[in-house]
């Protein structure tokens, strides 16, 4: 088995992870909020494709900020622990 990444288990290393995520979340945030500040000079249907391709990114930035406090929550709460390197697998 290999060891897990070491973002798993440092509460600092997770907590920088949850910025940078919500830092790129906040980005899509900030583009969907200009789609909706700058929606009258579209067209119906051309908003549309813009806001529907701006999806898989928005999600994928928000699954993984989720994704990130959620391991940060767990270290935190101590249901994550760093194994000792005798009983790491090679």
């Amino acid at each position: 088995m290999s060891e897990r990444p070491q973002w798993h288990l440092d509460v600092e290393t997770a907590k920088q992870e949850c910025r940078t995520c919500l830092d790129k979340w906040l980005i899509q945030i900030e583009r969907l909020r200009q789609l909706v500040e700058n929606s009258d000079a579209f067209a119906p249907d051309a908003l549309r494709v813009s806001v529907e391709e701006s999806m898989p990114d928005m999600q994928r930035a928000a699954r993984a900020s989720i994704a990130r406090l959620q391991i940060l929550v767990q270290i935190r709460a101590g249901d994550m622990h760093c194994r000792e390197s005798s009983e790491r697998a090679d």
